[in-house]
């Protein structure tokens, strides 16, 4: 059956502890760490200490970790900056390790380029994907490809490609209709295209279209998320529905990231009675 999570992508400033544990008083089952540079979790500052107490909170307050955010820009031409994607997602493996021995959570990551870079970066792409998958085949855990609006990897039928070309062992997706919608493509032609090999999910709204789109917080917008869950659990999705509130709802005067977490748990939550899960 599918549950609700949320992803602390919209708290940035706001710790570990008190994240976990307003996402359980507020209904959610299941929490997204994100381990990005301008994140109070960021990789580079997590300490022995902070792993063995949020593994110790997590059981405390029941709560499931279905995946880590550990966007890296692959397709970067800056070495450096390549580098320190590299090292954020191999952390970020060992790191889903430590926190959840037994079921580790999926490694989420888009990879970067632009729009126009697809057909001439592709290949590069799928080499520069080789070595996160290998680190995480021997690791024991997934890595979730996110195509994202704007960036080289953005169509559901550009994803199915690098799965077809890269084997699904370990290999799978973080499924954000959100990104897809943006760019007027079909619901249902993303959730046959895609849901079968989805490990984890983003849930957030949309208005207008690319280039000059806004996301927004679920309950900001008119969009069925109800049949979104249908079709997914048609598809034979079983996993997390997690809240994302976009780092353009978080640039918004006043944003106030606990209010956005209340709003975008009331819409999904209807929206899970409403899709009869």
């Amino acid at each position: 059956m599918q549950q609700l999570g949320v992803s602390n992508w919209g708290m940035p400033q706001i710790g570990f502890e008190p994240f976990a544990r307003f996402a359980h008083e507020l209904g959610f089952a299941g929490i997204e760490l994100t381990v990005l540079g301008n994140w109070s979790t960021r990789m580079e500052d997590i300490t022995p200490v902070d792993v063995r107490t949020w593994r110790e909170l997590i059981t405390e307050l029941g709560l499931e970790l279905p995946a880590i955010a550990s966007h890296s820009p692959l397709l970067e031409v800056d070495e450096e900056t390549l580098q320190s994607g590299y090292r954020r997602l191999l952390g970020a493996i060992e790191l889903a390790r430590e926190l959840v021995p037994g079921r580790p959570p999926a490694i989420n990551t888009t990879i970067g380029g632009s729009v126009g870079d697809w057909e001439g970066k592709r290949q590069q792409a799928l080499d520069r994907l080789g070595p996160v998958l290998e680190a995480a085949r021997s690791a024991g855990v997934d890595i979730a490809l996110e195509p994202h609006v704007g960036s080289a990897l953005h169509t559901p039928q550009q994803t199915a490609w690098v799965l077809e070309q890269l084997g699904r062992e370990n290999l799978g997706v973080n499924f954000d209709y959100s990104h897809f919608l943006a760019q007027d493509i079909d619901l249902q032609e993303s959730v046959d295209l895609l849901a079968g090999d989805t490990l984890h999910t983003h849930l957030k709204g949309v208005r207008g279209r690319w280039p000059d789109h806004e996301f927004l917080v679920p309950g900001e917008d008119e969009y069925d998320y109800a049949e979104e869950l249908r079709l997914m659990q048609a598809a034979g999705y079983r996993g997390f529905q997690t809240l994302e509130v976009s780092v353009m709802v978080q640039r918004r005067s006043g944003y106030d990231p606990f209010e956005s977490a209340r709003l975008g748990h009331t819409t999904l939550a209807r929206a899970i009675i409403e899709a009869g899960l």
